[in-house]
């Protein structure tokens, strides 16, 4: 069942809509192909896999030169010159970058494709037309986006994302695919071409422990979405990740109910499971519960922001509690559901559990 489970996962699609800006359109003879823009690229994109795997498909289909060729006055050039008019006028040669844009959010290159689908998209059960995404050639927006290039740069951060969520679940980096390029190869070979015989026959011993044991702790990013009213977009408002481990101080299993009374507080109630669920929070529990003071935001955002979001969901004044929705993997699991299965069956390739809380819409 669990392995079927995975393999479900890896089959899971998301229908897509690429639409190329207008905005970004050369000035006429800038460019040696003439763009089509006026159609729409539809693709069934793996949940597992990331936007850029889309780039060179992306770039075929809209006649996107995707090599700038930058001359001696640092104008750009198209690549189709011929190679005596390159010789005289190249003064450097780098691949355009393509980035995506949905409803003027600008979308993660690093983040896997299911999870900013889940965080962005509204409702759970919204399934009944492709995610509009826009596509960019231009003015990349180096405050909202990592810096990216090349296919190579998410090949490293994904290698890197691996080794430290193998490092959380196992205590140690001291393991043989860890330390085999060419295993590390055939794993993102797996994952890019979508070949899941390739990619699981690696992954699956980084998900094993030594005699079965459990983890040493939970590998997971939290995402808090929400949106202004009841039309506006969805944004990522805070990214949450921190230790937790998956039994308590007497063995028991921690629970993903659990995770969200240590983060959120008592605050909330749930949709998950067949009815709504109460997660009490004892802030006395922290401890025993596996959680820990220390914090990690990609994002960047301050400690004192984290907190504020962290316990919006006191309800210290016997007020109604709001509701929220908890999506793990495109469904909403049950509050009762182990922490060491989530991360065992549940993750993502770069084997962290990405949980997404849909908090409620503010006026």
């Amino acid at each position: 069942m669990d392995e079927a489970v995975e393999r479900q996962l890896w089959t899971n699609r998301v229908p897509i809509a690429f639409k190329l800006s207008e905005a970004d359109e050369p000035r006429h003879g800038a460019s040696s192909k003439p763009r089509r823009t006026d159609t729409t690229c539809y693709m069934m994109v793996p949940r597992m896999a990331y936007l850029p795997f889309a780039s060179e498909a992306l770039a075929s289909f809209f006649s996107i030169d995707m090599l700038e060729i930058i001359g001696p006055d640092g104008s750009h050039q198209p690549s189709s010159l011929q190679a005596s008019e390159l010789e005289a006028q190249v003064k450097e040669q780098q691949p355009k970058v393509l980035w995506f844009e949905f409803k003027g959010y600008p979308l993660k290159w690093h983040v896997p494709v299911g999870v900013l689908f889940d965080a962005l998209t509204g409702d759970i059960d919204d399934v009944g037309r492709p995610w509009e995404i826009t596509v960019h050639t231009k003015n990349f927006p180096a405050k909202a986006l990592l810096p990216y290039s090349t296919i190579e740069d998410l090949q490293r951060h994904f290698l890197c994302r691996l080794k430290e969520a193998c490092f959380i679940k196992q205590g140690t980096l001291n393991l043989d695919e860890l330390g085999d390029v060419q295993t590390l190869k055939r794993l993102w070979s797996g994952l890019l071409y979508d070949n899941y015989n390739d990619f699981q026959d690696v992954n699956q011993h980084l998900m094993s422990t030594p005699d079965n044991n459990w983890f040493k702790q939970f590998p997971f990013c939290l995402y808090m979405t929400a949106r202004t009213g009841d039309t506006g977009p969805w944004e990522i408002t805070q990214m949450v990740r921190e230790p937790f481990g998956v039994a308590d101080d007497e063995g028991m299993p921690l629970t993903l109910s659990d995770l969200l009374s240590v983060l959120l507080g008592g605050g909330f109630t749930y949709t998950n499971a067949t009815a709504t669920t109460d997660v009490d929070a004892d802030a006395d529990d922290d401890d025993d519960n596996g959680g820990d003071d220390g914090d990690d935001d990609d994002d960047g955002t301050e400690d004192k922001d984290k907190k504020v979001v962290m316990t919006a969901g006191e309800d210290n004044d016997g007020g109604e509690k709001q509701q929220v929705s908890v999506i793990v993997q495109g469904v909403e699991p049950p509050l009762d559901t182990p922490l060491q299965w989530l991360a065992a069956h549940m993750s993502h390739a770069d084997n962290f559990c990405h949980v997404i809380v849909r908090l409620p819409s503010t006026p």
